[in-house]
């Protein structure tokens, strides 16, 4: 958005805002995956590291849900963008339903993924169909937002 249009300062910082957000969010997203495909994969409860038993006894991940100010601040960049983009504009509506699409297969399936997986392991089980299942709703998140990325960047009919 910023390379095709004239921008204020005002709408420079929430561009950043939103691309940082974005981002933040992926990488948690990233981690769960990669969490998950090791629960996946285990064989062994004593096979798992440290780190990955301690990811699933905290509680959900914060980080994935700021997802969700993804579209909040994209909203933001529509009112600061002078009229140079409109909510009307088809590449906008569907970047914006692909957004909220990623974050309810992100609770509804990867956070409920990871509830299930810790559970499993608090009764010293695994869960691999659990784990299976999250990894892949992680991987339908990473590309609802990686399709609603291109949207955005190349905003066709604009």
């Amino acid at each position: 958005m910023l390379a095709t249009t004239e921008t204020t300062p005002l709408y420079a910082v929430i561009l950043i805002i939103h691309v940082l957000v974005a981002l933040v969010g992926l990488v948690q997203v990233g981690v769960s995956f990669s969490e998950l495909r090791r629960i996946e994969g285990a064989s062994e409860l004593k096979h798992l590291a440290p780190s990955t038993l301690q990811y699933f006894a905290a509680p959900a991940k914060v980080f994935s849900r700021i997802l969700l100010l993804v579209p909040v601040t994209g909203v933001v960049l529509l009112a600061s963008s002078q009229g140079k983009f409109q909510a009307t504009q088809l590449w906008v509506m569907v970047s914006g339903a692909l957004w909220f699409g990623a974050f309810a297969l992100l609770e509804g399936g990867v956070f409920a993924s990871e509830r299930a997986v810790a559970s499993a392991l608090s009764g010293d089980s695994l869960d691999r169909k659990a784990a299976r299942a999250g990894r892949i709703s992680a991987t339908g998140v990473l590309s609802l937002v990686g399709l609603a990325a291109i949207l955005m960047v190349l905003q066709p009919g604009s």
